[in-house]
């Protein structure tokens, strides 16, 4: 079972979840007490109405209200309130007899609000970080290099062997990772891998989210795992050689998807493209998840795209490159 520290601001007003459920609400700021941090289990990530009673937030057992999205309300003269500002995801649940809003993508700028607007419904969501670049990476296309942010569907990009491949879907989501608490900071920051620990060419540094899968070739991948090569989450070098970069005050993530799993160059480094698992379809945010399965042929790749190569969990990788430093203190001393 899996856990993470998320920020949650508790609801206090007279709202039940039906409620929440049935319309679109809107909020007024008094009904919400001040921001906490906790931590949050789950078995896969995936907080929905089936962790009911499994999944925990402070040790107490979850009862999962919904997911959609919060918008700063504003008052208008001779109109009322009105959905005026950044729009953000929202997740909302029950623990120990009160009801949490918790933003994933840290807190809603409330300048000049009254209340929040709400609109949710069951849909589950996933608590844990997504796997993607981050926006400025350089990523290797037929004609040189461009950044991540800059590419669209149609576009190709190069894999390592040298085949292009066309651009089936990008999305980005803009993380404010100065409104998170720590523990959340560090969840949803970025990882900074050196040239030197991937292997990587043109002496950069490469920065993903913790779970993006980056292309490992060691001779311990054949003696631990019979392995020549795995793909292993960023998230496991830190400490490593890695650094979570904890000095952004925002991340914008970007997903690029082709017609198969590629494995690319990202700043010199092999890193994956889109995998449209389980875990990567769930981390995805209400809005990304609309635009995703706006296109079948998308929708279509869910059920039969297979990984360029053996993946690694976080738990095998990090067993790995413990493995991997022993020895290399070991030569040193000897």
């Amino acid at each position: 079972m899996g856990s993470a520290s998320i920020d949650v601001i508790p609801y206090n007003g007279a709202l039940l979840a039906a409620n929440l459920l049935s319309s679109v609400q809107n909020i007024v700021l008094a009904d919400f007490g001040t921001q906490l941090s906790g931590t949050i289990t789950d078995t896969d990530g995936i907080l929905g109405p089936g962790d009911d009673g499994i999944a925990t937030f402070q040790g107490n057992p979850i009862s999962y209200v919904g997911s959609g999205t919060a918008t700063p309300g504003v008052f208008v003269p001779g109109v009322g309130t009105v959905p005026l500002g950044t729009t953000v995801d929202l997740v909302v649940f029950e623990a120990g007899g009160q009801m949490y809003f918790h933003y994933p993508a840290g807190d809603l700028d409330l300048t000049g609000a009254i209340a929040v607007v709400v609109d949710i419904d069951p849909t589950p969501y996933p608590i844990f970080s997504p796997a993607c670049f981050v926006a400025d990476t350089m990523i290797a296309t037929p004609d040189g290099e461009r950044r991540a942010i800059d590419l669209r569907p149609g576009d190709r990009v190069r894999d390592i062997h040298g085949r292009d491949h066309a651009i089936l879907w990008t999305s980005q989501r803009h993380v404010a990772l100065s409104s998170c608490g720590s523990e959340t900071r560090a969840t949803l920051a970025p990882v900074t891998l050196p040239p030197a620990l991937t292997g990587g060419d043109g002496g950069r540094s490469l920065s993903v989210s913790r779970n993006h899968l980056i292309l490992m070739q060691h001779a311990a991948l054949q003696l631990h795992f019979g392995l020549d090569q795995a793909l292993v989450p960023a998230g496991a070098f830190a400490g490593f050689g890695g650094t979570t970069d904890l000095s952004a005050r925002a991340v914008t993530y970007v997903h690029i998807m082709c017609d198969s799993h590629v494995i690319l160059r990202a700043n010199g480094t092999a890193a994956e493209t889109f995998f449209p698992g389980p875990q990567a379809m769930a981390a995805l945010g209400p809005l990304q998840r609309r635009d995703f399965h706006a296109d079948p042929r998308r929708t279509a790749l869910v059920a039969r795209m297979c990984h360029a190569a053996a993946v690694l969990t976080m738990q095998e990788a990090r067993f790995l490159l413990a493995e991997i430093s022993q020895a290399e203190m070991a030569d040193l001393a000897a």
